[in-house]
């Protein structure tokens, strides 16, 4: 088995309103897949990401998380074992954490 970084980038979501029992209801359906996953042993790691951080840039240091633009952060990142890319890939097309107007980038480990 290979392993594969899966990096989700999503919209800031300091910036709209969230329903409090949407958010809650997300939060167990992401929870019961991921659960899922490491029952099926191909989920070894990850966590969401605060919004506590910097960025280190040409010698600059820059309060806060990256972001592209003014809306996308990187939300959180998965360790994923999968016998290659295109099954590693499978693996995150159902993960609801990309129900929010997020994606994934599926990059493999060396």
């Amino acid at each position: 088995m290979k392993q594969f970084l899966i990096i989700f980038r999503e919209p800031d979501g300091r910036k709209d309103a969230h329903d409090p029992d949407d958010v809650q209801a997300h939060r167990a359906k992401v929870s019961a897949w991921m659960q899922n996953k490491k029952e099926q042993n191909t989920l070894p790691g990850g966590h969401a990401l605060t919004l506590n951080g910097n960025v280190i840039k040409d010698g600059d240091i820059i309060s806060g998380p990256y972001t592209k633009g003014d809306d996308e952060i990187i939300g959180g990142y998965l360790l994923i074992q999968a016998e290659d890319l295109a099954m590693a890939t499978n693996i995150i097309t159902a993960c609801p954490v990309l129900d929010f107007g997020g994606f994934a980038e599926v990059r493999e480990c060396m």
